[in-house]
């Protein structure tokens, strides 16, 4: 029943619902796999609203991991009958583990980078390229370093950097101050 001048907003207008909200999460979960849409939803019909904390955690889990790994720990889950974010997360710590040893493992390639072949130039050309461009680079800012040049650097001041003592000022030594009282000591 509503008063005169109140208003009552639809469920799916208010700032929080718990339904709007498994619904966002089971999305999310949906589009991290299948068996994880299956295991957030057992989760929430098993537990309701408490539950979403550890659908939050599952569904955070592929910020860190990649989510081919949540999907095979939540499958993994399904099939066990283990429904706890406990057990995904260290399964997928797990699976993110033995991932990492078998790119550890991966045989590197046996020659290094190839030095010769008919598409790559002669170290030679190379050496012969870049003199070139110096000399050409010397010979252009010789000619055109004049008043008009508009790229050219501004003058740069040389010398030591002007300081304090430089002008007569001196530094005095700094009197210590006692700790516990916060006055000079003698």
């Amino acid at each position: 029943m509503t008063h005169p001048g109140s208003v009552v907003l639809p469920t799916n207008e208010r700032p929080f619902n718990p339904s709007r909200q498994t619904a966002v999460l089971l999305a999310n979960a949906g589009r991290i796999g299948p068996q994880t849409k299956a295991l957030c939803q057992h989760m929430f019909d098993a537990e309701g609203r408490p539950g979403q904390r550890a659908m939050w955690g599952i569904v955070g889990l592929s910020r860190k991991y990649p989510t081919r790994l949540v999907e095979q720990a939540c499958a993994h889950a399904i099939s066990n009958g283990i429904y706890r974010y406990k057990h995904v997360r260290a399964t997928v710590e797990r699976l993110f583990e033995q991932a990492l040893q078998q790119v550890g493992e991966a045989p590197q390639p046996a020659s290094p980078l190839t030095q010769v072949h008919p598409l790559i130039r002669a170290p030679a050309e190379y050496g012969d390229l870049f003199s070139r461009a110096v000399r050409h680079d010397a010979g252009s800012n010789g000619r055109r370093a004049g008043a008009d040049d508009d790229r050219a650097s501004p003058p740069r001041a040389r010398g030591a950097c002007a300081t304090p003592t430089s002008f007569g000022a001196t530094s005095v030594p700094a009197t210590p101050f006692s700790p516990q009282t916060g006055d000079p000591t003698p």
